[in-house]
């Protein structure tokens, strides 16, 4: 009997023995294989940085405080917050949830993996999550979420390497700047704006432990669609804390017994089409980027949508408001037997200071996106409503007229022809009344008038005069599609508003505010 217990004690020996250098040689392997053949690199800040962030829009209240009017976001609606806003009881309902030892651990909880590989190699056994605060990070940053045990190597490589060159509280900012919250919303201030109305700052125990409850089923714990199930994780939430010792008893019950009241904050949404004073905006501050920092227009336009700009906007909502409800009724506009009704736009601009007030860009209600703004991007030829700007300002900037000054009202040149002589330019109607003063040809846009004041001012002068107007849109040569050269440096196009290009009313709005404002001109600014 000895000897056999003998043997068999060795047996055991043996095995634990065998079973130990089995262990070890595969943590070996494993640690090589981790170690030479896994890049556990990442370059953070760069990962960090093209994380979406959510731009806001705001404007003016009849108060005359900015207000929040848009929310702008690509993918990913994230508003960033720092850590020190998140109040110690949501940041304890997220650790004690998700990583209770986040920190004690060094980006790895070896008994926690230890638990999932057990779990995971255990036929019928319950799920059980290895992943630390920190490897999630990882995840969300990345995007790496494949079910390979290299990626789960790498996952944990990254994660070691990157507690030692970040603090515990910059990881957890981004972690919870980073998780998705179902809804659309990315972040604890996405989440805590849009189910509670208010900032991450404010959030209570139990609205805090509500949203920590999303994190592990976003879809099954959907505080909207499905409230009682959010409930019943948020109170497993609180009953951690109260077993982590963040909260008392006193707080675990109070916060159990309240009721999950959401207060949904659709402004969190872009779900509706932007105004035309919006898109305004949009276009503008792309420009604006492109110019001042050399972005290309794609990089400016992530920036505007994903890069977590705060926008400050002109907008007079009450005057913006009114030119919609006017452009919506085509009462309002006269009646056209055409197929295609004739187009309108209207732009308003405080002359004084060249802040935009209110724009749009088409008749009827707007129902779509980046579509035609007629008062932004279509050019036209602006005919006789040039010639104050380029002719009569700039002339009498250079103290060349008066109001009273006299010209012969005659056609210019006459070209013989077949039939005759053409006379330029013509009148139109076609009345030439001999001596007129500068008021009464300014009041009737006679053209001879202008052509002669030009020829006065000189091309050079006039086109420069325009130009510093915000008139960008004016050629000062080239070629067209034929060969033959064409200029606005003519007197065509700035004596009677021929130009090449057109102009927008946008430029022509912001121009004229200098008649308004005492001959100051501003550039118009949304």
């Amino acid at each position: 009997m000895k000897k056999a217990g003998k043997i068999i004690a060795l047996s055991v020996v043996g095995v634990m023995i065998t079973s130990f250098l089995v262990v070890l040689i595969c943590g070996a392997a494993l640690y090589f294989y981790a170690t030479q053949s896994i890049d556990a690199d990442i370059d953070y800040n760069t990962l960090i940085s093209a994380m979406g962030r959510t731009s806001i829009m705001y404007a003016k209240d009849e108060n005359g405080e900015y207000a929040e009017t848009l929310r702008l976001h690509g993918s990913e609606n994230r508003i960033w917050t720092d850590l020190e806003n998140v109040p110690d009881h949501v940041r304890d309902a997220f650790v004690s949830i998700e990583d209770h030892r986040f920190y004690e651990h060094s980006g790895v909880d070896w008994r926690r993996t230890a638990g999932a590989v057990i779990s995971f190699l255990k036929p019928n056994s319950a799920s059980y999550g290895g992943s630390t605060i920190t490897q999630q990070l990882i995840k969300n940053i990345t995007g790496d979420d494949g079910i390979t045990v290299k990626r789960k190597l790498t996952e944990i490589m990254r994660a070691l390497k990157l507690e030692k060159s970040l603090a515990k509280d910059d990881i957890l900012e981004a972690y919870l700047n980073t998780v998705y919250l179902s809804n659309g919303c990315y972040g604890i201030e996405t989440a805590a704006e849009y189910f509670f109305s208010k900032s991450a700052s404010e959030l209570t125990l139990s609205e805090g432990a509500s949203i920590a409850a999303i994190l592990k089923y976003p879809y099954k714990f959907d505080p909207v669609k499905f409230p009682e199930n959010n409930v019943s994780r948020r109170n497993t939430v609180l009953a951690r804390m109260r077993e982590l010792g963040k909260i008392t008893d006193g707080e675990y019950a109070a916060a159990v017994a309240e009721p999950l009241e959401l207060n949904i904050n659709e402004r969190t949404s872009s779900a509706r089409h932007f105004s035309w004073f919006e898109e305004t905006v949009i276009d503008e501050v792309t420009g604006d980027l492109c110019e001042k920092y050399g972005y290309d227009k794609k990089t400016a336009t992530n920036l505007v949508f994903s890069g977590g700009l705060k926008i400050y906007t002109t907008e007079n909502k009450k005057i913006q408001s009114a030119l919609e409800e006017v452009y919506k009724n085509d009462a309002n506009f006269p009646t056209s037997t055409i197929l295609t009704p004739p187009e309108s736009a209207a732009v308003m601009i405080d002359a004084h200071s060249g802040a935009l007030l209110g724009i749009v860009g088409s008749r009827g209600e707007k129902t779509s996106d980046r579509t035609l703004n007629y008062a932004t991007r279509l050019t036209r030829s602006p005919g006789s409503v040039i010639k104050p700007l380029s002719v009569y300002a700039p002339a009498i900037d250079r103290d060349l007229i008066t109001w009273a000054t006299v010209f012969d009202d005659v056609p210019v040149s006459f070209t013989k022809t077949d039939d005759g002589y053409a006379m330029w330019p013509q009148n139109n109607p076609r009345v030439y009344s001999g001596l007129t003063n500068v008021n009464h040809a300014l009041e009737t846009s006679i053209n001879t008038v202008s052509v002669r004041i030009l020829r006065k001012l000189g091309l050079d002068n006039s086109f420069s005069f325009l130009s510093g107007l915000g008139i960008t849109t004016l050629v000062d040569g080239k070629r067209n599609e034929n060969g033959s050269w064409i200029s606005d440096m003519a007197e065509a196009p700035l004596a009677l508003g021929a130009l090449t290009d057109g102009c927008t009313l946008y430029q022509i709005t912001g121009a004229y505010t200098m008649f308004a404002a005492g001959g100051v001109h501003r550039k118009p600014y949304s």
